[in-house]
């Protein structure tokens, strides 16, 4: 199979991580052939500066209608600010080009129906850049989880990501403004709690979400610190209580409880260590007047990085429909429900109360 040839939107921080990732893939999977900015030299610029991790030669493009109107590419990486990105997965769409899509997917509720309206019409395959979904941590603490007979029922999902931003980053950053990311926090932090909150409940969506007092929003609107509670339906209450920030320490933080057990981690974003992750399971949690609780310490080691592995998941995708397949349904569907709880904290900030979560998404069919 071809190995998937991949254009960059954009010179932002994050793309740089993605292209050393990328440069750790199998070189028959995937591989960096351009990246466009709004001008020439910046292209050039940050080429030349991730010159160890590339591979071959990369094409600079001085906009990114260049990027998208090359011969021979597959797939574009778009890490250009969300309010930006309904525009061109349908500008990449509408020349059959693969879409890996940086988080938050979308803005709206209108922009997430074209996104994936888009992708669908032309067939090519969408996915977000979740990259702890592909570690095997998460695979490891899924089976843990998904033993009721030592676990029990997924009962409460506690996280938070924050970090604080200084000055600058709260006078300038693309993220807390209202014209480049209007979801501030939200999009940029709590994307990945939300995404931890759906995987530890199997994908299903919540009843409603609720956002509590507190929230802090800079003059643009944008949301710099807010917590939510999230609710399930049926008894015993299911819940997620997630909390996301631009203005406090760094710190990313999963914690699940079942009926009969539980695990926790400090660093579920982005491991401690790139190659080797880990995470704590307890069990046997009984009533008496000491602590008789078992915990255990698990490891895990990783061949690649996550954010390495993410991309070559992609391009597996990728080559699956250019053999005749089918884009994957599951990295669509993963995008699709997070962006619609994420849209529904959004909602529930603004008009501050509860939102049903379904007939919120019920706008977003198509």
């Amino acid at each position: 199979m071809a190995t998937i040839k991949i254009g960059v939107l954009g010179a932002a921080k994050i793309a740089k991580k993605n292209i050393r990732g990328i440069s750790f893939a199998d070189r028959d999977i995937v591989e960096i052939t351009a990246v466009g900015s709004r001008s020439l030299s910046k292209a050039q610029e940050f080429i030349q500066e991730l010159q160890p991790y590339l591979k071959s030669e990369v094409k600079a493009c001085g906009s990114y209608e260049e990027v998208l109107d090359l011969p021979d590419l597959h797939a574009v990486y778009i890490p250009l600010p969300s309010s930006m990105h309904a525009t061109w997965v349908r500008k990449a769409a509408e020349r059959g080009l693969h879409v890996l899509l940086e988080k938050p997917v979308a803005t709206s509720s209108s922009d997430l129906a074209e996104i994936l309206s888009v992708c669908k019409q032309h067939g090519v395959q969408l996915m977000d850049g979740t990259m702890w979904a592909h570690n095997p941590r998460a695979r490891e603490m899924e089976a843990i989880i998904r033993d009721k007979e030592h676990f029990g029922s997924v009962l409460n999902v506690s996280s938070s990501f924050s970090f604080l931003g200084g000055e600058e980053f709260r006078a300038g950053n693309v993220r807390v403004k209202a014209s480049g990311d209007p979801l501030g926090c939200l999009g940029d932090l709590g994307w990945y709690s939300v995404r931890a909150a759906l995987w530890a409940f199997d994908y299903e969506l919540p009843e409603y979400v609720t956002v509590h007092p507190g929230a802090v929003f800079n003059e643009e609107g944008v949301p710099m610190y807010l917590g939510a509670t999230l609710i399930w339906p049926g008894e015993p209450r299911r819940r997620a209580i997630l909390t996301c920030s631009f203005d406090l320490p760094f710190q990313q933080t999963l914690d699940v409880s079942g009926t009969l057990g539980s695990i926790y981690l400090r660093d579920f974003v982005i491991p401690s260590e790139e190659r080797r992750s880990s995470f704590m399971s307890t069990s046997n949690h009984k009533q008496a007047f000491e602590d008789l609780t078992v915990r255990k310490e698990h490891e895990v080691l990783l061949s690649k990085p996550q954010e390495t592995l993410m991309w070559e998941a992609f391009g597996r995708a990728v080559q699956n429909v250019q053999q005749g397949g089918l884009p994957d349904p599951l990295w669509i569907r993963l995008a699709e429900l997070t962006q619609q709880v994420v849209l529904a904290i959004d909602h529930s900030a603004k008009i501050r109360a509860a939102v049903s979560v379904k007939t919120l998404a019920a706008h977003v069919n198509f």
